[in-house]
């Protein structure tokens, strides 16, 4: 049995660890757009902006994935075809599931609240947004 995880951020590791350790036999594969190869965790991501914690302390490779038998595909999920239960890359390669869990992550809408814009991001970084100065990944 196939199974897919489209994930951004810390979210795909949970569900497939949990799917592998039901039933080791499934192929569990994550599907990640980070082109870094490393994830920057932010729980406790404070502590790295008072200097309390070194910024490596937040980030992780994706290779203990792979030990516990989970595949990682490292591209940009583009769309999902429930009828033919595909999951199309950015390089047009289609991947086949049974099962499919999606977690796409967050985004902004800069412009829902009066004042707080992509710039005063800048001077004011918010903790989902990855681009945050003080957690980027190399």
């Amino acid at each position: 049995m196939r199974k897919w995880s489209w994930s951004v951020g810390d979210l795909p590791a949970r569900p497939a660890r949990t799917l592998k350790r039901l039933d080791p036999r499934l192929a569990v594969t994550i599907v990640e757009a980070n082109p870094t190869r490393v994830f920057t965790a932010c729980p406790f991501s404070n502590e790295v902006v008072v200097g309390l914690r070194e910024l490596a302390a937040q980030q992780f490779r994706y290779d203990k994935l792979a030990s516990d038998g989970i595949a990682v595909n490292f591209s940009e999920a583009k769309s999902v075809d429930p009828q033919t239960r595909t999951v199309t890359l950015g390089d047009t390669t289609r991947l086949a599931y049974d099962r499919l869990v999606l977690a796409p992550g967050i985004d902004f809408r800069w412009d829902a609240l009066p004042g707080y814009s992509e710039a005063a991001a800048e001077k004011m970084p918010h903790a989902w947004r990855r681009r945050c100065r003080y957690c980027r990944a190399g």
